[in-house]
């Protein structure tokens, strides 16, 4: 799958993206959408991850992007970075029209993350490496 499309992850379907080095944008997500029908499982409108490299630190910074109109309520990335912890790292509306939070991790790493939004909802990110049943995947 090369970027639209539809992933069912919660369902055990796995998904991977077309292997562009350096490419990290081009996935979908609607979280309105997927509220309206009560479904936590949909991915469908632009979402972004952005890793930014420190070499003399040995680490990278993630940053994990949404578009804001489609970010209700609060929404946190949760995933290994963090011990899978919710509201630590909570998606916040910047000026450029999108919601986001960014994380540092070491480099060399595989990272492994979702989305939770209110109500218990999770939700993966189509721009991610692979989308599994267990989440969504970036190596680093």
């Amino acid at each position: 799958m090369t970027g639209t499309g539809v992933i069912l992850a919660a369902s055990g379907a796995v998904a991977r993206r077309a292997a562009r080095p350096g490419r990290r944008s081009s996935g979908t997500l609607s979280l309105a959408a997927a509220d309206r029908r009560g479904d936590d499982r949909t991915v469908e409108g632009p979402a972004v991850i952005k890793q930014t490299r420190s070499r003399q630190a040995g680490t990278c910074t993630l940053t994990f992007a949404l578009p804001a109109e489609e970010v209700t309520g609060a929404v946190s990335v949760v995933g290994t970075f963090n011990d899978w912890t919710p509201g630590q790292h909570v998606l916040k509306r910047r000026s450029n029209g999108t919601a986001s939070a960014s994380v540092v991790v070491p480099g060399g790493t595989t990272v492994r993350f979702r989305y939770l939004a209110e109500h218990g909802r999770w939700f993966d990110d189509h721009a991610a490496d692979v989308v599994t049943a267990d989440g969504s995947v970036v190596h680093v």
